[in-house]
């Protein structure tokens, strides 16, 4: 199964797709709050399927794996998504 993100535009991860990281939301429902009001839709509510991948959190929230092409998010942060170009999401 591939995750996919669920930010308006965002291509990641879809057939023909760069392959990106995705992370699912936090429990912390302050936290999860925040993300909820980044991806912007009327009426949505994330279930355990809803993911935002990493082109949409600044780098200084998660960090690389040994081969670059996974990540976690440093929880300590508090990471909240805060890039959101639908031109670019597919290409950064």
């Amino acid at each position: 199964m591939v995750f996919k993100c669920c930010i308006f535009k965002c291509r990641s991860n879809y057939a023909g797709e760069e392959s990106t990281t995705v992370f699912s939301f936090p429990k912390d429902e302050d936290l999860k709050r925040r993300w909820v009001k980044f991806v912007n839709r009327k009426d949505w509510q994330p279930t355990s399927s809803s993911f935002i991948c990493s082109k949409h959190f600044e780098p200084k929230y998660y960090k690389k794996g040994a081969t670059d092409k996974r990540c976690r998010l440093i929880k300590k942060f508090k990471p909240v998504p805060s890039i959101f170009d639908p031109e670019n999401t597919s290409s950064s």
